[in-house]
């Protein structure tokens, strides 16, 4: 679909957008197409969407299909469409959050954990309280643990036991020359 959203973004052309939501809902909107963003992890779709005159940003793996109109549309005043993904992605309400403290300077926390993934705040010149979203606590540790740093839980209780419980399994499968398994 990223083609098909290229194409109609250089065209500017009116577009039909059927689109699959985070809950699985399917849509159908009419939107003047701009920019492709890539985040690094994902694409997004950059259009504003003609009903509720409101830029939106779409998850490119969700449009189910791309429909021009063969009518042009002229954008008047667009955002700045990475600036707009990046605020989106960070406003999305997740069920869970974890806050930590990495033993990094605000810098290299924005380096680990790119703003599109938490929020972060400074914890002295050296530290840096970073504030992440997820599903559940098991997917929230598995992000912690792929950082490959330090770092220290400060809540919820739910994600330090299961980070405990994650590396203690760990520990105890890698502790002699017999596997458990």
């Amino acid at each position: 679909m990223c083609a098909a959203a290229a194409d109609v973004c250089c065209r500017g052309e009116l577009t039909r957008l059927s689109y699959r939501d985070h809950a699985g809902k399917d849509t159908v909107r009419n939107v003047a197409p701009y920019r492709l963003v890539h985040t690094g992890r994902r694409w997004y779709f950059v259009a504003q969407d003609i009903a509720r005159e409101q830029w939106r940003t779409f998850r490119a793996d969700r449009v189910v299909q791309v429909q021009p109109t063969g009518r042009t549309v002229e954008l008047v005043d667009p955002p700045d469409p990475a600036l707009l993904v990046s605020r989106s992605i960070a406003g999305v309400v997740y069920p869970l959050y974890v806050t930590v403290r990495l033993a990094h300077s605000m810098d290299q926390a924005l380096r680990l954990v790119p703003p599109t993934i938490g929020t972060h705040r400074p914890d002295g010149p050296d530290t840096t309280i970073v504030e992440i979203g997820g599903n559940e606590a098991d997917q929230l540790v598995t992000y912690l643990l792929g950082l490959g740093t330090g770092l220290r839980v400060l809540s919820p209780d739910a994600v330090r036991e299961a980070l405990l419980r994650r590396t203690r399994n760990l520990f105890e499968d890698n502790s002699d020359s017999q596997a458990r398994w």
